[in-house]
């Protein structure tokens, strides 16, 4: 751990009064007792740092990359942590007061002695979290939570969200998937989002090299799939027509190609399918197969949300 000159000028900045933080990287950084309050730190990612103490009390951390960072002692209450991912993060005696942690990967983080009262848990996962001593009351959680099997949500005061209370947004984004399934119909732009949505997921985890390397050796030889190759940068460049439309043989060679692709990166890093959007992918998949096969395609890989494609390039 090392105080950067980067660290240094974000402080300065909060200080001066600059409150966008948006896609930051500052991994491995020593940023103890910093105030961040209410700043915009979607997309950053803080990976490894020593966030002890920090106050990110009403800030925003949607999609957030937060991974085995030290976040002992911090304050996140009103934080939105929405799709933000805290693998081995150290959370202990945190303050999540009033967080929004929907849909949010805290898979085997250390949380003792945190307070989570009146948090919504719902989509998030908790399996493999220690969670010894830590308070939950009036604390939101849906089906769609998981927990490990000896954790009574329940007689920690915990209070379900049934399916009774979805927000007429789920629904409407439930029918689109539904109507997309039933159509079988998926279009060029629908196809590169989730081809740089994964690009960008494995940057973000894999590096430059390794995203090249993988890609092509995962990519079938076919006159369709050969429209799109990545840039010196190790991003996604199309020389198709972006107006066409993905035919169920062309979809059926997305879909080995990315299966392919994803057994791949998970040699390097196991979770790695679990950082994808797994809207995003049903897109594809839905189209392609039938509702068993999805079914089984998610159960097996737990695909939390994850959304971000900033570097697509045409050409």
């Amino acid at each position: 751990m090392f105080q950067s000159s980067e660290a240094i000028k974000i402080n300065q900045k909060y200080q001066a009064g600059e409150r966008n933080f948006r896609n930051i990287q500052l991994r491995r950084l020593d940023l103890r007792g910093l105030d961040l309050s209410n700043a915009d730190l979607r997309g950053a990612d803080l990976s490894y740092s020593n966030l002890r103490d920090v106050n990110l009390s009403g800030a925003d951390l949607q999609d957030a990359y937060l991974n085995e960072a030290d976040f002992t002692g911090a304050n996140f209450e009103g934080a939105n942590l929405q799709n933000a991912s805290l693998i081995k993060a150290y959370l202990m005696k945190a303050n999540f007061q009033k967080a929004n942690l929907r849909d949010s990967y805290l898979t085997s983080s250390y949380a003792i002695k945190s307070n989570f009262e009146e948090a919504n848990f719902e989509g998030a996962y908790l399996n493999r979290t220690q969670l010894t001593g830590a308070k939950f009351k009036n604390a939101k959680y849906n089906n769609k939570t998981r927990f490990d099997g000896l954790f009574d949500p329940k007689k920690l005061g915990m209070k379900e969200v049934t399916e009774l209370n979805l927000s007429i947004q789920s629904t409407k984004g439930i029918n689109n998937q539904q109507n997309i399934s039933v159509n079988n119909e998926v279009n060029i732009e629908q196809l590169l989002n989730l081809l740089e949505h994964i690009i960008d997921v494995s940057h973000q985890y894999l590096g430059k090299k390794m995203v090249i390397k993988y890609w092509h050796s995962s990519q079938p030889e076919a006159e369709f799939l050969n429209q799109f190759s990545l840039n010196k940068s190790g991003y996604l460049e199309f020389s198709g027509n972006l107006q066409a439309k993905v035919n169920q043989e062309e979809l059926q060679q997305v879909k080995g190609w990315l299966k392919s692709y994803i057994k791949s990166c998970t040699q390097i890093f196991p979770n790695f399918p679990k950082m994808i959007d797994r809207q995003q992918l049903s897109l594809i998949f839905a189209a392609s197969s039938s509702k068993k096969k999805i079914k089984s395609y998610r159960m097996n890989y737990s695909l939390p949300i994850k959304e971000n494609a900033p570097h697509l390039v045409y050409v």
